[in-house]
């Protein structure tokens, strides 16, 4: 598995999150897969 490590600042996350793209969609589904593997890697 490919590791990726990436630092972005919160306004330009919020600009990434914002509106109906495509980006914003992708990013949120990267996000919320990060989530989930770090819940259920304390579980």
């Amino acid at each position: 598995m490919t590791q990726y490590q990436f630092t972005l600042d919160s306004e330009t996350l919020q600009h990434l999150l914002q509106g109906n793209s495509q980006l914003a969609m992708f990013v949120q589904q990267v996000l919320n897969q990060v989530l989930d593997a770090q819940v259920s890697d304390r579980t």
